[in-house]
């Protein structure tokens, strides 16, 4: 990471699982936030029907977004959903998605813009989803802490990983 980038905490998921990822007293510090993110759930569903879920200060209100998606492959989901899909126990044997969030401005005392982009791999090696999310949050108070949970109540899986970096003006 460059300099501007500051490790501000890291969350692993240990052996069952967890719930919840929870990044909480976020310091007002920084510019902006990236969250880098490893995950994985332990639901049985099929990835088209499993989503990341973010809440913001708490809430998961006030937010606004548009997604771009491409499904790839014949394992792919036949119709979007909101928000990025999450790689299942159905597919690939430690296969991981890959997503990123990042927060402009999110100690300022105006509406939040963030972007999400993700790649999932589904259930066999050929099939593959990107998202590109770009999105509003319509609070006025600072970002203080942020929680990621999977839309169908499952666990992120073991080894799941999610890094909160602050960054620095340049």
């Amino acid at each position: 990471m460059p300099a501007t980038y500051v490790l501000i905490s890291t969350v692993t998921v240990g052996a069952g699982g967890s719930a919840t990822i929870v990044f909480s007293s976020i310091p007002q510090t920084y510019t902006d936030l990236s969250i880098f993110m490893s995950v994985r759930s332990t639901s049985a569903s099929n990835i088209g029907s499993v989503a990341l879920n973010m809440t913001i200060n708490g809430v998961t209100t006030n937010r606004s977004a548009r997604r771009l998606y491409s499904p790839i492959g014949s394992d792919a989901p036949a119709t979007p959903r909101l928000g990025t899909a999450v790689t299942t126990s159905t597919s690939t044997a430690s296969a991981f998605s890959n997503i990123h969030v990042y927060f402009s401005n999110y100690a300022g005392s105006t509406f939040k813009s963030y972007s999400l982009d993700a790649f999932t791999p589904q259930a066999s090696t050929s099939s593959y989803e990107g998202d590109y999310t770009s999105g509003l949050w319509s609070a006025t108070s600072a970002i203080t802490d942020m929680s990621f949970s999977v839309s169908d109540s499952s666990n992120f899986a073991e080894f799941s990983t999610a890094n909160l970096y602050g960054i620095l003006k340049s």
